[in-house]
């Protein structure tokens, strides 16, 4: 890992061709690897400037504000400069940042200066903005830097930390560790099947492109960008609100992302093939019957017929799509599903912060609604939840009460799922959300909740039960959306539920869910807890039993 990032730094960031894009307002910006290099050298010095000011010997910083250039920069500073930085989630509220401040005993914040106001009650830590440009009366501190003042790289075997989304429960911290990790020494024949493989691999292409719009303050995105360095990958910096717009002007083909946004380019997929006319239809139906959509791209077949059926939906995902992964939630399978009609392999992957990849699908092991073939490290307990193994080489960094680790040194993760009889794992839902009514009858809220997000305007849902013997919904809508389409929607889906699984009640919020006001994490999981405890706020309707007319 340490040798990892030293390459980073001594050899990577030397490039002169490879690019990091990113968007201030609507301005496209792009620097070298190179340019990047100088200007973490710039961010190591003015840190190193604060710390004279300030009187700080090993500075412990922080890192707040929306996913930036500006903020890649510091964490890549504080890492080489051998500063610890931690990132802050930047919806947290003021008293709530003030705390994180406190508990992590930090020396210096590095903001956003978008975030100012919310800071003016933060204490006992020096404050440095960045992203000041634009901004009226600007009075950050002006720091005095001297960019001839050589640089010394000094990465430290605990270099940082990031916090857990929180869905059910408290986020709880997880650090970040560069320790040397002994790595066998591979042999002549495996030195030149790993060359062979990477040759024809698509990772070869020399205009690889990842997309990065998850906050920063999760700690997979700041581990995506140092796996960018390290596979020669540029990178694309966009934001939550606009990263549709730029997967499609951007073009990447590499992006990892939660499931809402697959989910909103499959609608608009969706809409486009039911478009066709009857002799385009058919050859698509033909594609996919003849499993021509399930060859590798290098078939001549898939490709003739994908620049035919497909040259005017490519844009709406960029193009390529050459590594496509989805995490952090169970995806809907008709999103997978629509994508898969068109070629494109959407990955999904399961994992957690403290545990790193627990099973991915792959390009040769993909199953709809499958997360791959788990290692022998994974089995299933009575109850069906998913239980790994605690290996001492992986995670030794972590305390076994924050890893939940039994007598028999597996780690319980709260997902409920199953292994089929080929050995891929389907997960069902967390366990903490899994309804048991009176009669004994397991629910996996998440399953249904799926059902009902499917449908455009319908932003979020949330299945729960209050009485043990019948379900009720609240359903965070579009502020245009209609009761009466809402109603229509549950007896649809009811229709296909069995009789324990249908819904008798729902309720509508018409407000957005955002993670400002609490409703969701940073990675657009609905906070559970949060809604279950303001559900009484709620007006409930009863699903009517009148039989629905299809029009």
């Amino acid at each position: 890992m340490k040798a990892d990032i030293e390459k980073i730094f001594n050899e990577r960031l030397r490039s002169t061709k490879k690019y990091v894009v990113y968007f201030d307002k609507n301005r496209r910006l792009k620097k070298s690897w190179k340019e990047l290099s100088d200007d973490i050298d710039h961010s190591v010095r003015i840190i190193d400037s604060i710390r004279g000011t300030h009187r700080i010997d090993a500075p412990s910083i922080g890192i707040i504000g929306p996913t930036s250039y500006s903020w890649m920069v510091f964490d890549l500073a504080c890492l080489k400069g051998g500063f610890t930085a931690t990132g802050l989630q930047e919806h947290l509220d003021a008293d709530e940042i003030d705390e994180v401040i406190k508990v992590e005993e930090l020396d210096l914040l590095l903001a956003d200066y978008s975030l100012k106001d919310k800071l003016k009650k933060a204490g006992r830590v020096a404050i440095y903005y960045f992203n000041c440009i634009g901004f009226e009366n600007n009075d950050t501190q002006k720091i005095q830097v001297d960019d001839s003042k050589p640089i010394t790289m000094n990465i430290l075997d605990e270099y940082g930390s990031g916090y857990t989304s929180g869905t059910s429960r408290h986020a709880k911290k997880v650090r970040l560790l560069c320790t040397p990790t002994p790595v066998p020494r591979p042999s002549f024949i495996e030195k030149v099947l790993k060359a062979v493989l990477y040759r024809f691999s698509f990772w070869s292409a020399k205009d690889n492109r990842l997309i990065i719009f998850m906050p920063f303050s999760h700690i997979q995105q700041r581990t995506f960008v140092k796996m960018a360095f390290l596979n020669n990958v540029n990178i694309i910096l966009s934001d939550e609100a606009n990263c549709i717009r730029h997967i499609i002007t951007e073009k990447p083909n590499i992006m990892v992302s939660v499931p809402a946004i697959y989910d909103v380019i499959a609608r608009r997929i969706k809409e486009k093939t039911e478009q066709f006319p009857p002799f385009k239809k058919k050859i698509y139906r033909f594609y996919n019957k003849s499993r021509i959509n399930r060859s590798f791209n290098w078939n001549p077949a898939k490709a003739i017929l994908n620049r035919y059926l497909f040259s005017g939906i490519k844009k709406l995902y960029g193009g390529k799509a050459s590594y496509f992964i989805v995490g952090s939630a169970k995806v809907n399978p008709e999103t997978i599903r629509t994508f898969y009609s068109v070629g494109v392999k959407i990955l999904e992957s399961y994992g957690q912060s403290e545990t790193g990849i627990i099973s991915m699908s792959s390009h040769w092991q993909f199953r709809i609604g499958s997360v791959g073939k788990p290692g022998p490290d994974v089995v299933i307990a009575d109850d069906g939840e998913v239980l790994l193994r605690f290996n001492e080489c992986y995670y030794h960094d972590y305390n076994k009460d924050i890893l939940a680790v039994d007598e028999n040194n597996y780690i319980h993760t709260g997902d409920m799922g199953y292994l089929d009889q080929d050995g891929y794992l389907f997960l069902k839902g967390r366990k903490d959300e899994v309804i048991v009514l009176e009669n004994g009858l397991k629910i996996f809220a998440g399953t249904i909740e799926e059902r009902l997000v499917q449908y455009e305007g319908i932003n979020h849902a949330v299945v729960f039960s209050d009485s043990g013997n019948s379900l009720k919904t609240i359903l965070a809508v579009d502020p245009d959306y209609a009761i009466e389409d809402v109603i229509k929607i549950i007896k649809m889906e009811n229709r296909k539920l069995k009789n324990h699984e249908k819904i008798s009640e729902f309720a509508v919020d018409k407000n957005s869910w955002q993670p400002e006001n609490g409703f969701i994490t940073g990675n657009f999981k609905v906070k559970r807890n949060k809604i279950m405890e303001i559900k009484k706020n709620y007006t409930f309707y009863a699903v009517p039993d009148l039989p629905l007319k299809v029009v």
